[in-house]
């Protein structure tokens, strides 16, 4: 068998049939069959870079934040203070369409444990750092006022993501409004005055989408 030359290519492509394989036909009715049928590939060479479907949808939910080159830029500008920062990369994730799409799919897949837990993981480690170093840089540059910086960080990564971001919740879709303003009073009472009344109405309107996507809710 030939080798192949661009395996981040193919990955790539995998990535982007899958997206669109599920959003046209929802996750849970897409199979590897189906992946491998639109791509044109054997199914030894989707596995070769992911096992399973659940692997493909941490996958591309992990490039909307890691591999996003604008995302990248807004971390290092350096000609921002630190809020400025954390308010552009929020506005960035919920204004990103890709991003909105996996969200769609991601919060009707929360009876599987091993997506919720990996989400998790990736929340309270890795993106937690992100957002402490960025808090760090608030703190030195007086915009921030933050007492435990990554304590702050993984409470904002809890709370955007695993309170407000919940089928639990969002199936109150008339609260919506109300939990995303506590959740600005409750940045500022941690001296991270990030969420302002524009920013709030944008999530506000981000959730609503996220909860009108939602099916077979528990």
């Amino acid at each position: 068998m030939a080798r192949n030359k661009y395996p981040q290519r193919t990955v790539e492509k995998i990535l982007e049939v899958s997206l669109a394989l599920f959003n046209e036909k929802g996750y849970e009715k897409t199979t590897i069959q189906d992946i491998v049928n639109a791509l044109g590939m054997s199914k030894g060479a989707i596995y070769h870079h992911f096992k399973s479907k659940d692997e493909i949808i941490e996958a591309l939910s992990e490039r909307c934040y890691h591999g996003d080159a604008q995302m990248e830029l807004l971390r290092n500008a350096s000609d921002k203070t630190g809020i400025e920062k954390l308010r552009a990369i929020i506005y960035r994730q919920i204004q990103n369409e890709e991003k909105k799409q996996i969200d769609t799919i991601s919060i009707n897949l929360w009876k599987n444990p091993k997506i919720f837990m990996s989400g998790m993981a990736e929340n309270l480690s890795v993106n937690s750092q992100i957002v402490e170093r960025i808090l760090k840089e608030g703190m030195e540059d007086g915009s921030i006022r933050s007492q435990d910086p990554l304590c702050a960080a993984q409470v904002l990564m809890l709370l955007l993501n695993y309170w407000i971001c919940s089928p639990i919740v969002l199936k109150e879709l008339d609260a919506i409004p109300a939990k995303v303003a506590y959740f600005r009073t409750l940045c500022d009472s941690m001296g991270i005055p990030v969420i302002d009344e524009p920013l709030e109405q944008e999530l506000t309107s981000y959730f609503r989408i996220l909860a009108q996507s939602m099916h077979e809710l528990p």
